[in-house]
């Protein structure tokens, strides 16, 4: 659309005394330069050029931002577009294709299991995304017994009972499963930091007390393995991390939606319940594999109002949620970051924390590529 002419010049007049204010604007005749016929931008640009005027910073930075701001709009139009061909495609397909996603966990698992010098895995990961299912497969896989090959811990346990407990289990895997409390005690930290490595080879444990309730020797070598499987990396795991397989099963949340709609196809579930899930949920979600389950649950007890019971169920991080809202705005970046700033009261750091967790893609999509 061209703009009146008159108003061009108006226009014209504020852009360069604004972007050029140590150029002398008044004396330019931009009323003889205009081209009538040409659009606002077109006579921009045309105007510039005849006399020599050199693009500003203040333009480059804009022609930056308007540039990032298309590319991001492309990416996450492409990104919905595959999406939604990988969902028809679990649809349409009779296979289950659940284990891709969770092949690295496999592949440590065996590791683990093989390692001469490695004798501890920590695997890390937010609560409800089958942490303690998938390593149980997996160990079920490689022919690992439940009693006999591996056990778990899911309770709170004291140093002498842990002592008892990896001398009674001694040679086995020992997973460790949402216990993070374990490590505030520094007698079974130490008691874990001697089952995982000895400098003289030995993984020797000793249990220094003279009371009566001891049922093991004070003394013993540990020749199993630990697995430690938590949603959030305590301090003193630092120490253990230096001798163990790290991995953080972290999902984005495209392949959260994938795995949601595997699930559902695995237990039969109605489609609906998956196609309703990825509807109202977004990269501010917390969204975790339990989630199809409760949904599922709502729509068999109240068919009629099951969709308004399940908003519910899902989960939202309002930090997230706005860094999402902004990053999908036409704002600029400093703009965005200033809402943010203002709105929610923390600093710009968070912002860009925020915004890379929104934006990163898992090393799980790998695997499931």
């Amino acid at each position: 659309m061209v703009m009146n002419k008159e108003f061009q010049i108006i226009k014209l007049r504020e852009y360069y005394k604004k972007n050029y204010p140590d150029r002398d604007i008044d004396s330019i005749d931009f009323e003889a330069m205009l081209d009538s016929t040409l659009t606002f931008n077109e006579n921009k640009s045309a105007i510039k050029k005849t006399l020599g005027f050199e693009i500003t910073t203040k333009e480059i930075e804009n022609k930056a931002e308007e540039y990032g701001m298309t590319a991001r709009k492309q990416e996450e139009e492409q990104t919905a577009k595959e999406l939604n061909e990988a969902l028809q495609k679990i649809k349409d397909t009779k296979a289950i294709e659940l284990d891709k996603y969770f092949r690295v966990v496999d592949d440590y698992v065996k590791a683990l299991v093989n390692a001469k010098d490695i004798n501890s895995l920590i695997l890390l990961g937010e609560a409800g995304i089958g942490k303690s299912y998938r390593v149980i497969k997996a160990l079920t896989d490689l022919n690992k017994e439940h009693s006999k090959d591996w056990v778990m811990i899911n309770t709170h346990i004291t140093p002498l009972e842990q002592y008892e407990f990896l001398y009674n289990n001694n040679g086995k895997i020992i997973i460790y499963d949402d216990i993070i409390k374990i490590f505030d005690d520094p007698v079974n930290l130490g008691i874990l930091l001697s089952a995982l490595w000895n400098p003289m080879g030995k993984r020797m444990i000793s249990y220094m007390s003279s009371s009566d309730k001891l049922n093991a020797p004070k003394s013993f070598e540990f020749k199993g393995k630990i697995i430690f499987l938590t949603n959030k990396l305590a301090e003193q795991l630092d120490t253990i991390k230096t001798r163990a397989f790290t991995i953080n099963l972290e999902f984005s949340w495209e392949d959260k939606v994938k795995i949601i709609y595997e699930l559902v196809k695995l237990y039969k579930m109605p489609m609906e319940v998956a196609d309703w899930i990825k509807k109202h949920s977004n990269k501010a979600s917390n969204l975790n594999f339990r989630l199809p389950f409760k949904v599922y649950e709502l729509l068999r007890s109240h068919p009629d109002r099951w969709k308004k019971l399940a908003q519910l169920q899902i989960n939202f991080d309002k930090e997230k949620a706005m860094v999402v809202e902004l990053l999908t705005s036409s704002l600029p970046v400093k703009e965005q970051i200033r809402r943010f700033i203002t709105e929610t009261g923390r600093s710009r750091a968070t912002f860009f924390r925020w915004k890379s967790e929104v934006q990163t893609q898992s090393i799980m999509k790998l695997e499931s590529d």
